[in-house]
């Protein structure tokens, strides 16, 4: 994965490269995982937040579930070195 803020390789590359994506899922929270390098750690160019809504009704959960994106994201943002 790319460093020092080098673009990120496009899909195309990683498959061409045997290259896989390490993921995660947490549920409101920005916390360290084991498997994970530390959210402060700035060797990673790249932190993505996915936030995904609790329903399957397109304007029910923008509703209901815009709120919290923000704070999601302001917190995430402060635990990965405001990356």
């Amino acid at each position: 994965m790319p460093k020092n803020e080098e673009d990120c390789p496009t899909l195309d590359d990683m498959i061409s490269q045997n290259q896989r994506w390490k993921w995660r899922d947490e549920a409101g929270v920005c916390t360290n995982r084991p498997e994970s390098a530390a959210m402060g750690d700035k060797s990673r160019s790249l932190v993505l937040v996915n936030y995904f809504p609790d329903t399957t009704d397109l304007i029910g959960s923008c509703k209901q579930n815009y709120a919290p994106l923000p704070d999601t994201i302001k917190k995430c943002q402060e635990a990965s070195g405001k990356r």
